[in-house]
């Protein structure tokens, strides 16, 4: 909710409980709020909405057992989003070490996105007044992003609309500080754990869905070649190469 063309707009207390409450009742299965905006902005990191309607909404989901994550860069927004219950921070790019403190210790997770900071290919697509920030806040997220990841926060990794880009996220992570056994489970057993799948997908186990990936290379020693896909099992079943392509090279 929230967040002009991501979302749509709720305001107040009650208008927001029952837009919970319309999601729940359509079948959803997590409810994702836009707490701040993604980047700094001369008016610094103002929160979209105050405590008691972030209150609201986390009441309404976890009463029905659902969860709860929101876009948050950072500020006040996320202070209270940890405060209110949110399970989920994704991006937290200007985390503060006193919100490193409050997320390990509330134990939440933090979803870390750092790609769309650091590609320029996908900058130049964001609106104008978008552009210069994310060139200009880089630094600031790369050490916010170590600082988070050294003080133990537990974290997993997403794209953020960068599709087909995990494994740069992998790299990312692994150049600000990560171990690369870190890192690489930030995109598998850790984010089926904040997706409330590691029962299914996430790890190599026996009773779970065989989705797995052949790489050139040992991702242990280099996470580079993550990016160097040669193979892709679907359930089970190698959907590349194909096995027609398999028999024709023989």
């Amino acid at each position: 909710m929230g967040m002009g063309f991501v979302g749509y707009p709720f305001s107040g207390v009650e208008n927001i409980r029952q837009a919970v409450r319309e999601n729940l009742s359509a079948g959803a299965d997590l409810i994702k709020v836009y707490t701040t905006g993604t980047v700094k902005s001369s008016r610094g990191m103002p929160s979209y909405f105050s405590r008691e309607e972030l209150q609201a909404l986390v009441d309404e989901a976890h009463q029905a057992g659902v969860p709860v994550a929101t876009h948050c860069i950072g500020g006040a927004g996320l202070a209270t989003a940890i405060e209110t219950g949110i399970d989920v921070i994704e991006h937290g790019y200007f985390v503060s070490d006193e919100d490193i403190e409050s997320i390990s210790k509330a134990n939440r997770w933090l979803v870390m996105t750092p790609s769309i900071f650091f590609t320029d290919a996908r900058i130049r697509t964001l609106p104008p007044n978008l552009v210069e920030p994310h060139i200009q806040q880089r630094r600031e997220v790369r050490q916010r992003m170590a600082a988070a990841m050294k003080a133990g926060v537990k974290f997993a990794a997403g794209t953020d609309g960068m599709h087909g880009g995990l494994a740069q996220e992998v790299q990312y992570l692994a150049d600000f500080g990560a171990t690369k056994e870190s890192a690489i489970q930030a995109v598998t057993i850790r984010a089926a754990m904040v997706c409330g799948m590691d029962c299914e997908v996430g790890s190599l186990e026996k009773g779970k869905i065989a989705d797995v990936i052949g790489v050139d290379g040992n991702p242990f020693e280099d996470v580079r070649v993550l990016q160097r896909v040669l193979t892709v099992m679907k359930a089970g079943k190698m959907v590349r190469p194909k096995a027609r392509d398999t028999e024709a090279k023989r």
